[in-house]
């Protein structure tokens, strides 16, 4: 029986890990852009914004909302820009309430991130 909780608990601390290393992975990377990019309806709608830091606070706190990976499909990009060079590229799906995701990859291996308000609302006002 102890061998069985030690195993489960070196698995959850492991996890936490990988996903406390993945959020500050693309959290550096998202804290340097001077721009982001927008992409909507596969590129019908393509806007740039000034990346301001509470923007991009609220694009890194969304990597705290893992939720492994999902099947959801989606017609948005954003692109996180610094001087003009794209630093890092995300899809943004929010078909249904259960397809609300930060998506990163593409075909079966999407890692999929819960969207959080003010970034939904801020992806589906864009017109």
């Amino acid at each position: 029986m102890r061998t069985v909780l030690g195993i489960l608990l070196l698995t959850m601390l492991v996890f936490l890990s990988f996903c406390d290393r993945r959020e500050k992975y693309y959290s550096k990377i998202i804290l340097k852009a001077d721009k982001i990019q927008i992409k909507k309806n596969n590129g019908l709608l393509d806007t740039t914004i000034t990346a301001s830091g509470s923007i991009l606070t609220s694009f890194t706190d969304i990597f705290k909302n893992y939720e492994g990976n999902c099947s959801c499909d989606s017609k948005d990009e954003v692109i996180f820009l610094k001087n003009g060079s794209e630093l890092l590229k995300v899809r943004i799906a929010q078909n249904t309430k259960e397809c609300t995701f930060l998506l990163i990859g593409e075909g079966d291996k999407k890692q999929c991130y819960r969207l959080n308000y003010r970034i939904g609302m801020m992806i589906g006002e864009l017109k």
